[in-house]
Order: structure tokens, then C-alpha cells, then sequence
């Protein structure tokens, strides 16, 4: 079942490269929260993830199927912002992906806040914010 619910989400999480960093990125937060929304998953990622806490095994098998899937979404439209200078080299962008995606886990999970378009706005930002080049972030902010 966690493969065939991966298999479904990749497919309706699948961005293409714009190749605007913080544009990329939006697009795919809210492709996610479409899934969750729309396509019913909050329910079941909550349900996946209270099983991982409680079994080891089958946290294994999470984090080597959905987790890893999202997780490499989101690596790859930073990978491709900082080949083309829209992300600084010292950004950390495992600790990027962790700190966006957890924010999401979070309101899913512990605090029941809605995942909206202003949240999602919002954190894109703070993406953004912590991670951009100089240039990249002037003409960001210019566009808003």
C-alpha cells in the first residue's frame, strides 16, 4: 500500500522546472496540499506517520519509499535553483528540505492549522528568504 500511495503521489506532485527557484518551489507546496486536500492523503500521511513512530520496521520502509520521494522533490528544485545561482552554495539544503517539509508535518499532525495558500505563500518565502542569492532574492521580493 506506502508504494502504490507514493507511486499516486509522485504523479500528482510532479513540477516542472520553470526555472525560477521560488516559483518551482510554490508550485510544488501546492501541488502537496493539493494531495492532501483534494486527493484525500492528510488523513492516511497522518496515519503513516503515527505508524512509523510506533513500529521501527515499518518507519524504515517509510523513509525508504514516501519520505524519500518527497524529500528528493523538493532537493531537486533546490539542486536546480543553486546550479543557476538562484541559491546561494552555503545554504544546507538537506536542512532546508526538513525545516519546509517538517512545517508542513507539523500543521498536519500536531497543531491541525490549515496548510493554505497564504501558509504556503508564506513559507515559500521563508524559504526563500533564508537561502537566496543577493540577486535572486532582490528581483523575488520585486515580483511580489
Amino acid at each position: 500500500m506506502l508504494e502504490a500511495f507514493t507511486f499516486k503521489t509522485n504523479l500528482l506532485t510532479h513540477v516542472q522546472d520553470t526555472g525560477d527557484v521560488g516559483r518551482d518551489l510554490h508550485s510544488y507546496l501546492v501541488a502537496l496540499t493539493y494531495c492532501l486536500h483534494v486527493g484525500g492523503a492528510a488523513s492516511t500521511v497522518a496515519n503513516l506517520l503515527a505508524e512509523a513512530i510506533r513500529s521501527e520496521e515499518f518507519a524504515v520502509q517509510f523513509r525508504q519509499t514516501l519520505l524519500r520521494e518527497r524529500r528528493e522533490g523538493f532537493l531537486t528544485i533546490l539542486h536546480q535553483g543553486q546550479r543557476r545561482g538562484q541559491i546561494r552554495e552555503d545554504v544546507d539544503l538537506v536542512m532546508v528540505t526538513d525545516a519546509v517539509y517538517g512545517a508542513i508535518h507539523h500543521r498536519l499532525v500536531a497543531t491541525g492549522q490549515d496548510i493554505d495558500g497564504s501558509f504556503l505563500r508564506h513559507l515559500t518565502r521563508f524559504a526563500i528568504d533564508g537561502t537566496a542569492s543577493p540577486s535572486y532574492l532582490q528581483s523575488y521580493h520585486a515580483r511580489e
